[in-house]
Formats: structure tokens, C-alpha cells, sequence
């Protein structure tokens, strides 16, 4: 069976880059968005997705606002890249011996030499890069929506 990158990238770390990239296409620091709509628009549980923001918020990646108008923005969507979020969910390594130890030295140089380069590339790609593209496939936005009512 073959996997994607995303398919390797947990379920938080995904909600996590989804949530971000809403955020910044949709929301700024004059009109956040809440969690609530976030939940909403993709028909999630805010249960499920609050602790995702939050972590994201505790990290320094996005910014809330109290209050009744309040929700998340992200201040600089240029300084923000895909490494630093996956990250922020990223699973510790466990400790103790692998079957067939002796291979062990040799998996892992090869393997950390791999991770070296994927979080390089990670690091590279902003999420205020993913806007742009977001932009030139002319993804709507929340506001973008025309709303009409019927009697």
C-alpha cells in the first residue's frame, strides 16, 4: 500500500494546516473568525477542532481576539510555514530497543537524513504561499458568498 505525505501527517497536524489556511484566507485582525464558524463551514465537531486552535494559538501561529466579536487571524501568514505547524502535532519519539537492533544505526542515519530534508522543504512553504495559490485557483471566501433569501 502506498501513503502520501499527508496520509503520514496525523489527523491534528492536518485539521491544523487545514484550520491555518482558513484562517488566513477568510479572517484578519479587523474581522477574525471563530472556531465555531470554522466548525461549521466544514461541518466539524468545535469540540474537536478547538484544542487544534488552540495549540496553534499557544504556539504564536495564530492570534484570537475575546469577546462576542472575537475568533483567530494569523499576523504574519509570510513568517508562518507548514513545518511550523505539523510540528506543533507532531508525535514524540518513543524509546527501547527495535527488533533486529543491529540494523538500528543504519535505519536511522538514513532515515534522519530523509526527515532533515522533509522538514527543510516544510520550512519553505508559507502558508501565506498556500493563500496565493488558494487565490489563483479562485477558492471562494466566507465573505465571497452571496447570500439570498427566498419568501
Amino acid at each position: 500500500m502506498y501513503y502520501t505525505l499527508m496520509d503520514l501527517l496525523t489527523k491534528k497536524a492536518q485539521l491544523g494546516l487545514n484550520a491555518a489556511l482558513f484562517i488566513a484566507y477568510n479572517a484578519s485582525k479587523e474581522a477574525p473568525i471563530s472556531g465555531a464558524t470554522i466548525a461549521e463551514h466544514y461541518n466539524l465537531s468545535s469540540r474537536a477542532l478547538e484544542p487544534i486552535l488552540q495549540t496553534l494559538g499557544h504556539a504564536g501561529l495564530l492570534q484570537s481576539i475575546k469577546g462576542h466579536s472575537g475568533g483567530y487571524y494569523i499576523k504574519e501568514p509570510d513568517k508562518i510555514s507548514i513545518k511550523n505547524i505539523a510540528q506543533c502535532f507532531t508525535c514524540k519519539p518513543t524509546s527501547g530497543n527495535v527488533a533486529f537492533s543491529e540494523f538500528s544505526s543504519i535505519l536511522k542515519h538514513s532515515l534522519e537524513e530523509s526527515q532533515e530534508r522533509f522538514w527543510d522543504k516544510l520550512s519553505k512553504i508559507t502558508i501565506k504561499d498556500l493563500y496565493e495559490e488558494s487565490k489563483k485557483e479562485n477558492i471562494p471566501r466566507l465573505s465571497s458568498k452571496i447570500i439570498t433569501f427566498e419568501i
